[in-house]
C-alpha cells in the first residue's frame, strides 16, 4: 500500500489535488445552497424527473431502502467519527471494526428508537473522539478536547436544521422518498466532508505545503518532539521538507 502512495505522490502533486478538491466541494456547497433558497422545497431535478421518482419509490418498497440509507449513515457517523479525532483514517483494522460495529448497531437502534439511537450516536462522536486524542496527545488539555468535539456536534447539528428549515418546513424529510431525502441532504454530506478535509488532511499537508519557512519548519519540529507521543513521521516529514528547502537555496 505504501509503495502505491508513493508511486502516486511522484506521479501526482496530492496536497494541490486535495486543495483543489476542497475549493470544488465549496463551490458545490455553495451552489446547492443557492438552489435551496431560490427554488424552495425541492431541487428542479427532484420535481421535474419523473424517472427519478418512479425509481425513489420502487426502491422505498425493497430492501434497497435499508441499504441505501445504512450505507449513508456509516459514511456520516465515520466523517464525523474522523473528524472529531482530528485524523484522516483508522489507525488499526480493529479500530474500523469496533467502530463500525457500534455504527450498524446504532443504526438498527435507531430503526425502532430514535432516541435510544441517538444515545449511541452521542457515545461514538463525543466521548469515544476525546478518549482517543488525550491518550495520544495527553499533553493537551482534556477541557479543550471535550469543547472541541461539543462545537464540531453544534456544527453538524446547526447544518442538519438548515436542511430543514431552509425550506420553510417542519420536517419535509420524514414523508419524503429516500432519493429525495439523499438529494435533499446533499449539501450536508459535501459539508461533512469540507469538515474532515479541512481539520484532518489540511492540517497534515499544511505544514510540508504552505510553510516554506526552515525556522518556523524546525520550531514546528522541537514542539513535536517535546510532546510525550510525537508524530514521528510527521517530524519525518518535516526534515524531508527542510532537506529540500535548503538544498534549494
Amino acid at each position: 500500500m505504501n509503495k502505491i502512495i508513493k508511486f502516486i505522490n511522484k506521479i501526482l502533486d496530492v496536497p494541490k489535488l486535495i486543495i483543489r478538491l476542497w475549493i470544488i466541494l465549496w463551490l458545490c456547497l455553495i451552489i446547492l445552497l443557492i438552489m435551496k433558497f431560490c427554488f424552495g422545497i425541492w431541487y428542479p431535478i427532484v420535481v421535474e424527473n419523473k424517472i427519478l421518482l418512479n425509481i425513489s419509490d420502487y426502491i422505498d418498497n425493497s430492501w434497497l431502502k435499508y441499504l441505501i440509507l445504512s450505507i449513508f449513515y456509516v459514511f456520516n457517523i465515520n466523517l464525523v467519527y474522523l473528524t472529531a479525532c482530528r485524523k484522516v483514517k483508522y489507525d488499526h483494522i480493529l479500530e474500523i471494526l469496533l467502530i463500525n460495529l457500534l455504527i450498524a448497531l446504532t443504526f438498527i437502534v435507531k430503526m425502532y428508537n430514535n432516541y435510544l439511537g441517538f444515545i449511541g450516536e452521542f457515545l461514538i462522536v463525543i466521548p469515544i473522539p476525546i478518549i482517543y486524542f488525550h491518550k495520544y496527545h495527553p499533553e493537551d488539555s482534556i477541557i479543550k478536547d471535550i469543547l472541541w468535539t461539543f462545537v464540531l456536534q453544534i456544527l453538524i447539528m446547526l447544518w442538519q436544521c438548515n436542511i430543514l428549515l431552509v425550506r420553510g418546513l417542519p420536517n419535509p424529510l420524514t414523508s419524503a422518498s429516500t432519493i429525495i431525502q439523499i438529494i435533499l441532504q446533499l449539501d450536508y454530506y459535501i459539508f461533512l466532508t469540507i469538515l474532515w478535509i479541512g481539520v484532518s488532511i489540511m492540517g497534515l499537508i499544511g505544514i510540508w505545503f504552505f510553510v516554506k519557512d526552515v525556522t518556523k519548519l524546525k520550531a514546528i519540529r522541537e514542539s513535536e518532539l517535546a510532546k510525550a507521543h510525537p508524530d514521528m513521521k510527521l517530524v519525518k516529514d518535516i526534515d524531508s521538507k527542510i532537506t529540500k528547502l535548503e538544498a534549494s537555496k
